[in-house]
């Protein structure tokens, strides 16, 4: 998975699962047990970053991934957003409650669709959440309808119109 802004560009991948068959799994890379993320900046002014890949802890797996002004999110399998700077710095670290679709993000904002209950004869309850990064606090919260035994395809931030929540 990835995403792109003019900022860089951040990849993720899930960790592989390891095989009964030990034989194939001698074969292979101790990496490949772990979730990676990866970012190389594309901005001139970031030229003296450097471009970076850090694995996360052994038994966690990035879902979806976003990235913002001067922050990449990493949201997890285990209910984590962990986010990092430019250098590959964990900054901030946030648990939530109930398990993430996806997320976006846009220049100090973080919006992730979560589902706020189990489905149910193929309706799904889910809501959206916009947070500021710098602070984490909650901007905007409300439903994110979707129509029944639908699959949410995208999601995200559109650049016609600069990000105002109070329309919501």
């Amino acid at each position: 998975m990835g995403c792109m802004n003019e900022k860089g560009i951040v990849l993720a991948s899930k960790a592989e699962e390891t095989q009964i068959d030990e034989y194939e799994d001698d074969l292979k890379d101790d990496s490949r047990r772990f979730s990676h993320i990866i970012f190389r900046p594309l901005n001139l002014q970031l030229e003296r970053e450097k471009e970076w890949a850090i694995p996360l802890p052994e038994g966690e797996n990035v879902d979806t991934i976003a990235l913002g002004n001067n922050w990449i999110a990493a949201i997890t399998d285990v209910h984590f957003i962990r986010f990092y700077n430019f250098k590959g710095l964990e900054t901030k670290i946030l648990c939530l409650e109930k398990p993430i679709v996806c997320s976006a993000g846009y220049e100090n904002y973080l919006a992730f669709v979560y589902h706020d209950s189990p489905p149910f004869l193929g309706c799904q309850s889910m809501k959206v959440r916009v947070i500021d990064v710098d602070t984490l606090s909650t901007v905007f919260e409300g439903a994110c309808p979707i129509s029944p035994n639908a699959t949410m395809t995208w999601f995200g931030f559109s650049d016609s119109k600069r990000a105002d929540f109070s329309s919501f």
